[in-house]
Protein backbone atom coordinates (compact mmCIF):
# COMPACT_ATOMS: atom_id res chain seq x y z
CA UNK A 1 0.00 0.00 0.00
CA UNK A 2 1.19 3.47 -0.78
CA UNK A 3 1.21 6.14 1.88
CA UNK A 4 -1.10 9.03 1.14
CA UNK A 5 -0.99 12.37 2.88
CA UNK A 6 -4.38 13.98 3.28
CA UNK A 7 -4.82 17.45 4.69
CA UNK A 8 -8.24 18.65 5.74
CA UNK A 9 -8.19 22.43 5.55
CA UNK A 10 -11.80 23.44 5.15
CA UNK A 11 -15.02 22.57 6.91
CA UNK A 12 -16.88 21.57 3.69
CA UNK A 13 -14.78 18.39 3.58
CA UNK A 14 -16.73 17.22 6.61
CA UNK A 15 -20.49 16.98 7.03
CA UNK A 16 -21.13 19.02 10.18
CA UNK A 17 -24.04 16.73 11.12
CA UNK A 18 -21.92 13.60 10.65
CA UNK A 19 -18.24 14.48 11.23
CA UNK A 20 -17.10 10.86 11.16
CA UNK A 21 -18.16 10.59 7.49
CA UNK A 22 -14.92 12.32 6.49
CA UNK A 23 -12.77 9.64 8.15
CA UNK A 24 -14.72 6.79 6.57
CA UNK A 25 -13.88 8.23 3.14
CA UNK A 26 -10.10 8.56 3.64
CA UNK A 27 -7.95 6.55 1.21
CA UNK A 28 -5.91 3.64 2.61
CA UNK A 29 -2.78 4.68 4.49
CA UNK A 30 -0.06 2.94 6.48
CA UNK A 31 0.52 5.11 9.52
CA UNK A 32 -0.52 8.27 11.35
CA UNK A 33 2.17 10.36 13.03
CA UNK A 34 1.06 13.03 15.47
CA UNK A 35 3.47 15.87 16.08
CA UNK A 36 1.22 18.39 17.83
CA UNK A 37 -1.06 18.02 20.84
CA UNK A 38 -3.48 20.85 20.07
CA UNK A 39 -7.16 20.30 19.27
CA UNK A 40 -6.52 21.60 15.75
CA UNK A 41 -4.18 18.68 15.17
CA UNK A 42 -5.76 15.80 17.08
CA UNK A 43 -9.18 16.99 18.17
CA UNK A 44 -10.89 14.36 16.05
CA UNK A 45 -8.53 11.50 16.89
CA UNK A 46 -11.33 9.42 18.53
CA UNK A 47 -13.45 9.72 15.36
CA UNK A 48 -10.48 8.80 13.18
CA UNK A 49 -9.67 5.77 15.35
CA UNK A 50 -13.26 4.48 15.12
CA UNK A 51 -12.83 4.14 11.33
CA UNK A 52 -9.15 3.16 11.21
CA UNK A 53 -8.38 1.08 14.32
CA UNK A 54 -5.66 -0.93 12.56
CA UNK A 55 -3.55 2.04 11.45
CA UNK A 56 -0.60 2.50 13.83
CA UNK A 57 -0.52 5.93 15.46
CA UNK A 58 2.81 7.29 16.71
CA UNK A 59 3.56 10.33 18.87
CA UNK A 60 6.11 11.46 21.44
CA UNK A 61 5.26 11.08 25.14
CA UNK A 62 4.53 14.83 25.65
CA UNK A 63 2.27 14.87 22.58
CA UNK A 64 0.36 11.82 23.85
CA UNK A 65 -0.16 13.14 27.38
CA UNK A 66 -0.89 16.78 26.48
CA UNK A 67 -3.16 15.66 23.64
CA UNK A 68 -5.03 13.32 25.96
CA UNK A 69 -5.60 16.17 28.43
CA UNK A 70 -6.71 18.50 25.63
CA UNK A 71 -9.25 15.91 24.45
CA UNK A 72 -10.61 15.34 27.97
CA UNK A 73 -10.83 19.08 28.55
CA UNK A 74 -12.66 19.57 25.24
CA UNK A 75 -15.12 16.77 26.05
CA UNK A 76 -15.81 18.23 29.51
CA UNK A 77 -16.31 21.78 28.25
CA UNK A 78 -18.74 20.66 25.52
CA UNK A 79 -20.72 18.70 28.12
CA UNK A 80 -20.74 21.66 30.53
CA UNK A 81 -22.20 23.79 27.73
CA UNK A 82 -25.11 21.32 27.55
CA UNK A 83 -24.11 19.93 24.16
CA UNK A 84 -23.18 16.45 23.00
CA UNK A 85 -19.50 15.92 22.12
CA UNK A 86 -18.77 14.27 18.74
CA UNK A 87 -17.17 11.29 20.54
CA UNK A 88 -17.69 9.42 23.79
CA UNK A 89 -15.18 9.08 26.63
CA UNK A 90 -14.95 5.40 25.74
CA UNK A 91 -13.90 6.28 22.18
CA UNK A 92 -11.42 8.81 23.55
CA UNK A 93 -9.91 6.19 25.88
CA UNK A 94 -9.68 3.61 23.08
CA UNK A 95 -7.94 6.06 20.75
CA UNK A 96 -5.41 7.29 23.30
CA UNK A 97 -4.69 3.73 24.46
CA UNK A 98 -3.78 2.87 20.87
CA UNK A 99 -1.14 5.61 20.61
CA UNK A 100 2.38 4.22 20.36
CA UNK A 101 4.90 6.41 22.15
CA UNK A 102 8.19 7.12 20.42
CA UNK A 103 11.20 9.19 21.42
CA UNK A 104 11.91 12.50 19.75
CA UNK A 105 13.97 11.87 16.58
CA UNK A 106 13.51 8.11 16.94
CA UNK A 107 13.66 6.20 13.68
CA UNK A 108 10.75 3.85 13.16
CA UNK A 109 10.16 1.34 10.41
CA UNK A 110 6.54 1.06 9.38
CA UNK A 111 5.39 -2.14 7.77
CA UNK A 112 3.88 -1.52 4.34
CA UNK A 113 6.03 1.46 3.35
CA UNK A 114 8.99 -0.53 1.98
CA UNK A 115 7.48 -0.64 -1.52
CA UNK A 116 6.92 3.10 -1.42
CA UNK A 117 10.60 3.66 -0.56
CA UNK A 118 11.71 1.31 -3.34
CA UNK A 119 9.42 3.02 -5.85
CA UNK A 120 10.80 6.44 -4.88
CA UNK A 121 14.38 5.17 -5.30
CA UNK A 122 13.54 3.64 -8.68
CA UNK A 123 11.88 6.86 -9.82
CA UNK A 124 14.90 8.89 -8.71
CA UNK A 125 17.26 6.51 -10.56
CA UNK A 126 15.21 6.82 -13.73
CA UNK A 127 15.48 10.61 -13.81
Amino acid sequence: TATTTTTATAAPLCDQNNPSSFFASLPPHDVLILSDSTLNSLGSLPLYYQHHPNVPIYATFPTVKMGQMALYDYHASVCLDGKTPPFSLQHLDQATAALQTIKYSQTIHVQGTQNLNNNNNNNNNNN
